[in-house]
């Protein structure tokens, strides 16, 4: 089986925030090329999507909201 670089990069992110910033994984009905991540006590960004396309552009989405 051949890891993705990418993959291996989202993972690695999300691994960091999950350990350092305590993020939690959402699982939702995804992509393989997305992840969720929340945390309520950041009032900032409480909830976070990595992803990259097909063409290897990356997308780190921080959605601001009421919690």
């Amino acid at each position: 089986m051949k890891i993705d670089a990418n993959k291996t990069r989202l993972m690695q992110i999300a691994a960091f925030l999950i350990k350092n910033h305590s993020y939690q994984f959402v699982s939702v009905q995804q992509t393989e090329h997305e992840i969720w991540l929340v945390n309520p006590k950041n009032e900032e960004y409480p909830v976070i999507r990595l992803a990259f396309d097909n063409n290897v552009s990356w997308n780190v989405e921080v959605l601001q909201m009421a919690i």
